[in-house]
């Protein structure tokens, strides 16, 4: 039996632990939030919805700044007819037209002003299909749309996660996918690389080149995927691998271009395409038979990244 002295030890000792363990886990999430922090999420509404339905009615407020998603149709289904307005101080700011789903809307304050976030799909509801929209809110009240990241084919949208502090500076991050489907790759497989912008007031100012560290350590994460993927790929019979030609090749070759891609964003414009030709001579050698067309274009291939990257070649 415990006397009275020892129980009073076990039940600091168990206090002590609870307390550790409590702040422990209170470290690991602020340094899980410190990416954000200084910024103050105020969510309007994370849900996707689509305008199928003719009832179909949002609004949404932010001081005096109103946001309206609305239809403009009696029929249902006519949902390219919606559309989406802002009004700052009764007066409408901006209107965007043939809306068919909205991804998200949200809202953050960083210093004095408020930021708004729209991700709009004006593609028929795809889900690779989206155009970003960033607005700011000044402390008066007016609304400016400060970027709207480029509509093409496929794009990404933006979330909560896309924002951050670093050096008390507001930047974003935005997927880049112009690499979809590249060269025969699926979707699925299909790399995108980010881009940084900075953000300061109304300005957004791309400043991917201060982000060197971040590019190099996403090619070394792609590098030790591609090492896996070979390794594994060594190990297989000649009828394995002739089995699985197609889906290891897509494995290997998205790792290889989100590898050289993001050496290229890094400044390593060399080193990216030596690494490129030595990993496709490894991966050719598995079986050359049965790669022998793809390692035929590899020059061609090289070309068409550098084309689609020039604007980040010095």
């Amino acid at each position: 039996m415990l006397n009275a002295f020892s129980k009073l030890k076990v039940f600091l000792l168990v206090i002590l632990g609870l307390t550790f363990f409590i702040f422990l886990g209170l470290s690991i999430s602020l340094e899980k939030n410190k990416i954000n922090e200084g910024i103050n999420f105020r969510f309007i509404i994370y849900d996707g919805f689509s305008l199928w339905d003719e009832t179909f009615l949002r609004e949404y407020e932010i001081e005096n700044v109103k946001i309206k998603v609305l239809p403009n149709s009696s029929k249902r289904f006519d949902s390219r007819d919606a559309y989406f307005e802002i009004y700052s101080k009764g007066k409408m700011v901006f209107k965007l037209e043939k809306v068919y789903l909205i991804h998200n809307i949200f809202a953050f304050e960083y210093n004095e002003n408020k930021y708004l976030v729209i991700n709009y799909d004006p593609a028929g509801g795809m889900h690779c299909c989206f155009t970003p929209y960033i607005f700011l809110i000044d402390k008066n009240g007016n609304v400016k749309l400060i970027k709207k990241f480029q509509e093409i084919d496929i794009s990404t949208t933006l979330g909560t996660i896309n924002f951050f502090i670093k050096n008390n500076k507001l930047y974003v991050f935005w997927q880049d996918p112009r690499f979809t489907f590249f060269d025969g790759l699926a979707f699925a497989y299909s790399p995108s690389f980010k881009r940084f912008f900075l953000i300061e007031n109304e300005k957004v100012i791309e400043v991917s080149k201060d982000f060197k560290e971040d590019y190099l350590k996403e090619a070394s994460k792609y590098e030790k995927e591609i090492r896996n993927i070979i390794r594994s790929a060594k190990k297989m019979s000649k009828e394995k691998l002739r089995e699985e030609k197609d889906i290891l090749y897509q494995e290997w070759f998205s790792r290889l271009l989100a590898k050289t891609v993001n050496l290229i964003m890094a400044g390593e414009k060399e080193k990216a395409f030596e690494e490129f030709d030595k990993s496709f001579e490894e991966f050719y050698s598995l079986s050359r038979s049965t790669y022998e067309s793809r390692f035929k274009e590899k020059d061609k291939i090289k070309k068409e990244i550098l084309e689609m990257m020039k604007e980040f070649v010095d």
